[in-house]
């Protein structure tokens, strides 16, 4: 799913306007048909709904579903906050409510007090849509601090108000609204993806209200969001003749003494991922452990029986090299990181350990090309770049390491950020917090070692990665909770993936 900008959907609705053709007056009554049956849907027994409606055309929405709210029998209150202008839409929406619904003019600071609100009531926030450029002061900033305070369920239309839909300024609960659901039209908006973000959305849905696909299809953009559809294309089909060489043979470096088990991980979930091989370095002290727990895999026992300290011989014979998980820093392990940046031709997938030697040693960065994945989590990432104030500024810092290095970056988080040479950003749409597990970055390192070993694009195996590695993580939590989840619930879930999308 195409993820654009306020601009951007501006455009989609003008285009929509033209080719249907359908008048905006038309379009506002199409968004808040879907908007209410949506909410009659979450809330089928709710009597009762306050909206607070601003002056522009998100007010014109709140507008509409006041209207359809109270013609479905719904107890409908609306607060209208006073502006020198409203929309045209808004207007002629105003003309079409029933006498019956309240309307409160809410003109200075005094008005703000809401003693007569039903405690059951949902409180719809309809004042500022996704063109707010700005943060809000004055009587709006008022307005939605008192919202806030109110202990009512809370849905935003679109987008909390204050919030912007393509980022830029801070938000605070003095000036956004703090919602518990966005119902968003069409398209999520990309700030919805900041951390800081979150306490401002909440949860939220993205609504198809019917916008041109023509236009959505040739509309370029920067940023996606990763659906099934997406991923279901870049699934490749496995050969009906072939042998384990067919699949590709992976190779990973990983564990020191007391760390064996990141090994291990990394190692289960990439043969789970389907390479057909699998090879192993390990410090000589954990050979043994490796055996017991992991009998498909081939073993290297490296010299040193703590740590990872020697070059692997003919790295040619594989068709993807992961490093990190478990490794640590000494300084021979980060001499093979070294030698791996400079003289692997295959794909990389660089993880944990690996980033943090990288950190401490940034002039290697310029040995990073287009083969090299990265997947650091957000602390890692920040000691290899800066540390960042915000969730919004790390990911302008991703797209920028990106770009400068060549390499791909799968930033790992609540929606883990894969970012590239040429700018482009997927937002992974999977997972879950009983994922912040010990191991559970050990898991995806191994998972996207065995997409390129099979032959998929550091793009598609990035992209691929991050999706089944949340989906597996989902299917987990159904089954074991999110609480009790470990890592390798996660690895036992990876197949439910390819039961569904295996062609």
């Amino acid at each position: 799913m195409k993820i654009f900008s306020a601009e951007q959907i501006k455009r989609a609705d003008l285009f929509t306007m033209e080719e249907d053709p359908i008048s905006s007056l038309d379009l506002m009554e199409r968004a808040g048909h879907v908007l209410t049956d949506r909410i009659h849907e979450i809330f089928p027994t709710t009597p009762t709904y306050v909206i607070f409606v601003g002056p522009g055309n998100n007010g014109g929405d709140g507008l509409v579903i006041a209207r359809l709210l109270q013609q479905n029998s719904r107890s409908v209150k609306v607060y209208v906050l006073e502006a020198e202008k409203y929309s045209k839409e808004f207007q002629a929406n105003l003309k079409r409510l029933d006498q019956t619904i309240e309307l409160i003019y809410i003109r200075n600071k005094q008005d703000v007090s809401f003693d007569k609100i039903d405690p059951n009531a949902i409180i719809i926030d309809a004042l500022f849509g996704n063109g707010l450029n700005r943060p809000l002061d004055d009587l709006a900033a008022e307005l939605v601090s008192r919202i806030n305070i109110l202990p009512h369920f809370k849905l935003a239309i679109d987008v909390p108000s204050g919030l912007s839909a393509d980022g830029g300024h801070i938000s605070t609960a003095k000036n956004t609204i703090m919602a518990n659901l966005t119902l968003t039209i069409q398209f999520p908006k990309l700030s919805f993806f900041f951390a800081e973000n979150f306490q401002f959305t909440g949860k939220w849905e993205s609504l198809n209200i019917s916008l041109s696909k023509k236009f959505i299809e040739k509309e370029a953009t920067q940023h996606y969001y990763l659906d099934d559809e997406m991923i279901f294309d870049l699934i490749s089909v496995r050969p009906a003749v072939g042998h384990k060489g067919t699949f590709g043979h992976a190779l990973i470096v990983a564990g020191s003494i007391g760390k064996i088990g990141a090994s291990i991980l990394s190692s289960r979930a990439a043969l789970r991922t389907g390479c057909g091989l699998l090879s192993l370095q390990v410090p000589s002290s954990g050979v043994s452990s490796v055996h017991a727990n992991l009998p498909e895999a081939m073993l290297i026992a490296d010299e040193n029986p703590n740590f990872i300290s020697t070059n692997v011989k003919d790295i040619s014979q594989y068709n993807a090299v992961g490093f990190g998980p478990g490794v640590g820093k000494n300084k021979e392990t980060a001499n093979v990181l070294k030698s791996l940046i400079q003289n692997v031709a295959q794909p990389l997938v660089i993880d944990a350990d690996g980033v943090n030697i990288l950190s401490e040693n940034l002039t290697w960065t310029s040995f990073l090309n287009g083969h090299t994945i990265l997947t650091p989590h957000p602390g890692e990432f920040d000691r290899l770049t800066k540390k960042h104030a915000s969730g919004e500024e790390r990911f302008r810092t991703q797209l920028e390491f990106s770009k400068k290095t060549g390499a791909y970056v799968v930033l790992k988080g609540r929606n883990t950020c894969v970012t590239t040479p040429g700018g482009l950003a997927f937002l992974n749409s999977t997972g879950n917090n009983g994922m912040a597990t010990a191991g559970s970055g050990d898991v995806l390192t191994g998972i996207i070692t065995s997409l390129c070993a099979q032959g998929y694009s550091a793009l598609h195996a990035s992209i691929l990665g991050v999706y089944l590695h949340g989906y597996a993580g989902d299917k987990a939590s159904q089954s074991m909770s999110k609480s009790a989840l470990i890592a390798s619930d996660i690895i036992e879930h990876i197949r439910d993936f390819f039961l569904v999308f295996e062609k």
